[in-house]
């Protein structure tokens, strides 16, 4: 499994803003704060989950996924982000994630339910991480939920309140 350098560098900046330290967080992950500017640069499934353990360890903060979220835009998830902000509608934006996301990243699946009036997304990590590191699974997943809701509102220029 692995996770392109764009959705890592969200979480190290993310962290940063918290008050991590940018050397000491990239040191961590035997990278440097160069390779955060490589977006073609894969990160294999451990650097991945250890970027967030990490981070929670180094900010003390159990909501950084929800924080982080809030800042997220597109282009955190690389070519599929474009293709979203080229998107007709909301829908469209995000039925390119469900079908392109494993470009960016296997370790994560999204999907979308749709009724009649209703449309659910669904954030699903990986059955393999969700055992390994349970806690930066569900940071990802709240991340990824408050990052959907940010980039609706950057796309479509409305709040978009789940239920």
């Amino acid at each position: 499994m692995f996770a392109h350098m764009p959705i890592i560098r969200d979480i190290i900046y993310g962290a940063v803003a918290r008050g991590a330290d940018l050397n000491e967080l990239c040191a961590k992950l035997d990278l440097s704060a160069y390779d955060l500017n490589d977006s073609d640069k894969k990160l294999d499934f451990k650097q991945a989950y250890l970027s967030w353990e990490f981070a929670l360890k180094i900010t003390s903060d159990p909501l950084l996924g929800l924080h982080i979220g809030e800042s997220t835009n597109p282009s955190i998830m690389g070519l599929v982000g474009h293709l979203m902000q080229s998107s007709p509608t909301l829908k469209d934006a995000f039925q390119s994630v469900c079908q392109y996301g494993e470009v960016a990243t296997d370790m994560f699946k999204y999907r979308m339910v749709q009724s009649r009036e209703e449309i659910a997304l669904r954030f699903e990590p990986h059955s393999i991480w969700v055992e390994t590191s349970p806690t930066s699974a569900r940071q990802a997943v709240e991340q990824a939920m408050a990052g959907t809701l940010h980039a609706f509102y950057l796309l479509g220029g409305k709040t978009v309140w789940p239920e």
